[in-house]
């Protein structure tokens, strides 16, 4: 197994490497921020994030019409752990 797949075998390890390289995800942020700005809680709203991974930016987006996939069992073991059942 090659060092990114070991890496990405053990979530947390994987979630610190990414907040350290990718500037604890600001760019990723941002947009979400920005896109759901105009968002009311009345309007029913559903996401599905596909290649939630570990679901580091589930918090970002509305609990309540919120469902987050991956391919990676690990990583929905992880989510589910971390930030609750709404990951498949």
């Amino acid at each position: 197994m090659t060092l990114g797949g070991r890496l990405a075998a053990m979530p947390r390890l994987w979630n610190l490497l990414r907040r350290l390289l990718e500037a604890n995800f600001r760019g990723e942020k941002a947009v979400i921020r920005r896109e759901l700005r105009s968002w009311k809680p009345e309007s029913r709203l559903r996401l599905l994030d596909f290649g939630c991974g570990t679901g580091e930016l589930a918090p970002l987006f509305p609990p309540e019409g919120y469902v987050g996939m991956d391919v990676s069992q690990v990583y929905v073991a992880y989510a589910r752990r971390t930030h609750g059942p709404v990951f498949r």
